[in-house]
């Protein structure tokens, strides 16, 4: 009886630890990639759908071709300006602006593209 490598079978290789770790990497990789598109079409289906279910509480006023939220309430001088920082829109007021509207007027705005505003042109 004759081994392998006499009957002209190429003999087995193994595969080194190279070999697995760009397949590893690839894996990772491209999980990685589908996770953050399909996060990207998650968070974008939900904000249409909330869009629709939640209407803004102020008014939206157009400025040069799109439109920001406005929200303000109460009568008096002077008026309060609420600006959301870090990115956040004008319901994270939703509290203290009825108690501020007990006294004066009081206007919360969202940013353009965030809260119930348009994007902006930039």
């Amino acid at each position: 009886m004759q081994d392998r490598s006499s009957r002209g079978a190429a003999p087995i290789r193994r595969k080194g630890l190279t070999y697995w770790l760009r397949r590893v990497t690839l894996v990772l990789v491209s999980a990685n990639i589908a996770l953050g598109i399909a996060g990207a079409l998650y968070q974008s289906i939900a904000t249409a759908l909330d869009g629709r279910r939640l209407p803004p509480p102020g008014q939206l006023i157009d400025v040069g071709g799109h439109k920001l939220h406005l929200n303000c309430t109460g009568a008096g001088t002077p008026t309060v300006i609420l600006e959301a920082g870090l990115g956040g829109g004008s319901s994270i007021w939703a509290i203290i602006q009825p108690e501020i509207t007990k006294v004066t007027r009081v206007c919360s705005y969202d940013r353009a593209g965030s809260g119930w505003s348009d994007p902006g042109p930039l």
